[in-house]
């Protein structure tokens, strides 16, 4: 009897040690995990703190759970720099050459990949025909967004006393 006492202790015993060092032994109890992406980074260069940006787990999988985003092509003459998470706003310079308009189309649009002549955009799939439209028959300008910028706020300007009003105002 005094053995099944002892092999029952025992076999408790090792059952309270492995719980707890499953609960409290695991190292990654308090970490959040997340991805270093590197960009813009040459072949054979060292990475620097300055190339590394940080992604937490929980926003690649807030990104790959929304289905519906298509890629776009978007032409830009004169592109001004931006970067893969930029947000841009897309003007249509519109009417006649006496009487240019320009015209906002798009606002807050992200950028996912800057290539020679344009940008990639992320779109819905209900907006990808429109911006394929766009990108096709008219002339846009974009405007980049500084990061943590508010989104675009750009109104129609069709006459010369127009724009200097607008520029004007801060």
């Amino acid at each position: 009897m005094k053995n099944w006492l002892v092999a029952g202790l025992a076999l408790a015993l090792g059952i309270a040690v492995s719980a707890a060092l499953l609960i409290f032994g695991n190292p990654a109890r308090d970490e959040i995990e997340v991805y270093a992406v590197a960009h813009d980074v040459s072949a054979g260069a060292a990475l620097t703190q300055d190339a590394l940006r940080l992604v937490a787990v929980t926003l690649v999988l807030l990104v790959s759970a929304s289905v519906d985003v298509r890629l776009v092509f978007i032409p830009v003459k004169d592109a001004p720099p931006a970067t893969a998470g930029s947000k841009i706003d897309l003007l249509v310079i519109s009417g006649t050459s006496d009487h240019p308009a320009v015209v906002p189309f798009a606002l807050g649009v992200d950028v996912r990949g800057v290539v020679p002549g344009g940008f990639i955009v992320a779109v819905t799939s209900r907006q990808a025909p429109a911006f394929v439209y766009a990108a096709e028959v008219m002339r846009l300008v974009a405007v980049i967004a500084t990061p943590g910028a508010p989104p675009g706020n750009e109104e129609p300007v069709g006459a010369p006393d127009q724009a200097l009003a607008v520029a004007s105002q801060p």
